[in-house]
């Protein structure tokens, strides 16, 4: 499992990261979430698990989560204690491309509208549509997955 938090990270595009040291923090953060958090079924899990985090981003790379997190364009009151910053990569924001860059997503609204439009997409080509109603949580939830 530890392995495929390196693949991820190694999906990433350099050039996209624009050498910010925060910039890789975040794309470990989120690989980590993606491989091991998501496995957790608690919110004291969840919880513990980002406490957890935040302390090895302190520890190890000499950084306060808020920091790094405010760096990525999230405002404090959001970053405060980890939990609550979404941290999302994916190569799936370039519609329509053949080239598929592995980035982080700044924009949530982008996100939503890449989503809906890709269950649209679905939807018109399948006879078993699905009619979902598409929160933040299920975004988020079928960014880490694909």
């Amino acid at each position: 499992d530890l392995g495929k938090v390196f693949q991820g990270v190694l999906m990433a595009d350099p050039k996209q990261m624009g050498g910010s040291p925060s910039a890789l923090i975040r794309l470990w953060v989120h690989e980590c979430r993606r491989v091991f958090r998501d496995r957790l079924v608690s919110d004291e899990d969840s919880g513990w698990f980002d406490k957890q985090t935040g302390r090895l981003v302190h520890e190890w790379f000499r950084r306060e989560w808020v920091d790094v997190v405010r760096d990525g364009g999230v405002d404090e009151s959001t970053a405060q204690g980890g939990e609550e910053a979404r941290l999302l990569f994916g190569d799936y924001m370039a519609r329509g491309t053949d080239t598929k860059v592995y980035a982080e997503v700044k924009d949530m609204g982008a996100l939503v509208r890449t989503m809906v439009e890709s269950l649209d997409d679905y939807n018109a080509q399948t006879k078993s549509p699905m009619n979902l109603v598409l929160f933040m949580d299920a975004i988020e939830h079928v960014s880490r997955v694909s």
